[in-house]
């Protein structure tokens, strides 16, 4: 991997244009996917695609904020209000309940069965 080195003078003209954006006596950057001005006092870490995501594919370069949006699926975004969290919750606590209940009247049949009626099986 070739990466074209950086001069000193090159980083200079960069810093330069930065603070002249940031001062407002240079345009600012704009977003190439969305045509969308970029904030010049947003940091350059979050402004730049980071080095381990890809390019997307697109084969488009320069500033983007593409990278800084939410990248889960659709289905994943979706939220539950107060009201369906508390009926989620009330359904598994009343799905808990029954499944004790059933193991309960399972070991009381059991015992039934034995012919050991007696509730004090701690004892032994």
């Amino acid at each position: 991997m070739n990466l074209p080195t950086e001069t000193a003078a090159d980083r200079r003209t960069q810093r330069e244009l930065a603070n002249a954006r940031q001062a407002g006596t240079a345009p600012p950057e704009v977003d190439v996917k969305t045509g969308a001005m970029i904030n010049p006092h947003n940091p350059e870490f979050i402004t730049k695609r980071p080095w381990y995501l890809a390019d997307g594919g697109d084969g488009i370069g320069g500033p983007s904020l593409d990278h800084q949006a939410d990248q889960r699926r659709d289905e994943d975004k979706r939220e539950l209000s107060m009201s369906e969290a508390d009926r989620l919750v009330r359904e598994e606590r009343e799905r808990i309940k029954q499944k004790l209940e059933r193991q309960r009247l399972k070991q009381k049949s059991k015992k039934k069965r034995s012919g050991y009626e007696d509730d004090d099986d701690d004892l032994f």
